[in-house]
């Protein structure tokens, strides 16, 4: 299977470098086709004389203006995007006029690195799309430079982007945003705490916070993280999530007119809920920390699974921050986050932030030993 294209991908590697946006003729033509036919209908309506028709007359009318409007704009916009060593110049053409401005580069943040969740349509699943983007202190002026569905080479040519433009690399957002020089980037955390540009605020004799479990096996740490969602919660949310599969349990094989094959999926999606929730009691997520490695892997009474590590030496990384798929916007949604060039985990998401604070400080302080 082929790897999905980038949708946009600015070149720096020379400078200057030029980049078109061209207008969207076919969704501007297909627009303006579709708004003809719903200002048709209004005028029929007028046409037809009718009182009863004036409420018909203005929505057919407002939706055709509208869109008339929205492919006007499609089929004419077109976006001219220009950076030099210096400066970056955007200007933004369409049929409603033009606007342009321009910004020293001295006067952005960084270079972003981010991911974007889409929930997709009716008929197509989910998916996350990957974001390079100039980050600027005014909203309007943030720059996206790459945007694909893949991230084969993302965090490399974030890396290129930071050296080309001599600005640094931005991640996370918010109080947790981190900053780093581009000459920074290939550094491991190890290399950047002996270098005093990450500090590290632990305390290895003070308890750790409420619902966290600490065995020390020769220079690991063995540390039991707590449940994010209690047992009742998750029963309860399976509970009401089994209403789904029940009703094409029903549909399949107590409905006359349904087919076995809506009773064989809601059966199917039934193990799926079951053995989810299951786990979840019976599971308990693991973090082992060393010098060498972070793992991490579940632990239940059966035995620990094997899990995935990442080598303390090529870790780049470890932030507060919130995974593509989860809401910013939420408090619950953060999560400890450790970068590598070859892979991130996910720990602890849903933790409040002393807790997370505390495991982030404590993964920082084993592996940089």
């Amino acid at each position: 299977m082929s790897k999905p294209r980038a949708t946009r991908h600015i070149d720096c590697s020379q400078l200057p470098v030029t980049w078109v946006d061209s207008p969207a003729w076919l969704g501007g033509i297909f627009l303006i086709l579709f708004a003809m036919c719903w200002i048709g209908v209004a005028l029929l309506a007028v046409l037809a004389g009718s009182g009863d028709v004036i409420i018909m007359t203005v929505v057919c009318a407002t939706i055709g203006l509208g869109l008339l409007a929205l492919g006007l704009w499609l089929a004419t916009a077109k976006t001219t995007i220009t950076i030099d060593a210096n400066t970056i110049s955007v200007d933004k053409r369409s049929v409603f006029g033009q606007r342009q401005w321009n910004q020293p580069l001295s006067a952005y943040t960084g270079i972003r690195n981010r991911e974007q969740h889409n929930s997709g349509g009716k008929n197509s699943p989910s998916y996350t799309t990957y974001h390079i983007e100039m980050l600027h202190p005014e909203n309007q002026h943030t720059v996206e430079l790459y945007q694909s569905r893949s991230d084969d080479g993302l965090r490399s040519l974030w890396e290129d982007y930071c050296r080309q433009l001599n600005l640094p690399a931005v991640e996370g957002e918010g109080e947790h945003m981190v900053i780093r020089d581009p000459e920074d980037l290939d550094k491991s955390v190890r290399e950047l705490v002996r270098e005093g540009k990450i500090a590290i605020d632990f305390d290895p004799s003070a308890p750790p916070p409420e619902g966290f479990t600490i065995e020390e096996r020769d220079r690991s740490l063995i540390i039991g993280l707590p449940k994010t969602v209690g047992p009742g919660c998750m029963v309860t949310g399976g509970l009401m999530i089994l209403i789904l599969p029940a009703i094409f349990i029903y549909i399949g094989f107590f409905s006359e007119s349904g087919s076995i094959v809506f009773g064989l999926a809601g059966l199917a999606f039934l193990v799926v809920i079951i053995a989810t929730v299951v786990w979840h009691l019976v599971a308990r997520a693991m973090l082992e920390i060393s010098p060498h490695q972070v793992r991490t892997f579940s632990r239940t009474r059966w035995g620990d699974t094997k899990g995935t590590t990442i080598p303390a030496d090529q870790i780049e990384s470890v932030r507060i921050g919130s995974p593509p798929e989860q809401s910013s916007n939420n408090s619950a949604s953060q999560a400890v986050i450790i970068s590598s060039d070859e892979r991130r985990e996910i720990i602890g998401l849903g933790l409040d932030e002393d807790a997370l604070t505390w495991l982030r400080n404590c993964i920082l302080a084993v592996v940089t030993l």
